[in-house]
């Protein structure tokens, strides 16, 4: 008989929901450094770089926007989007690599 923990309220089962469970713990663990290594190079500099940007527009207003003030914003969600997904990954695989660990 397989144990498989309850999901208790506020709790998300991250290796569950991305099929973590069928690959082989050196896979994971390979997984785990990808995602820990995206999550460091979306996320570096993320804040300064939209303060950086919420200035610029405030300062030349529509001459920023002209200058293309508006597209870095898209850039910054897709960075903080990027950076998102890969710390779900890693939670994923760290839940997952914890839970057969304890078995």
């Amino acid at each position: 008989m397989t144990r498989t923990p309850a999901a208790g309220p506020g709790r998300v089962d991250y290796a569950a929901l991305a099929g973590l469970r069928r690959y082989h713990w050196v896979a994971l663990l390979a997984l785990m450094a990808v995602a820990s290594v995206s999550l460091a190079w979306n996320s570096y500099r993320l804040i300064a770089l939209s303060m950086t940007n919420v200035d610029f527009l405030q300062r030349y207003g529509l001459l920023a926007v002209m200058e293309g003030g508006l597209v870095q914003p898209a850039v910054i969600t897709v960075k903080g989007k990027t950076a998102l997904l890969s710390h779900l990954l890693f939670e994923g695989i760290e839940v997952e690599s914890m839970q057969r660990w304890r078995r």
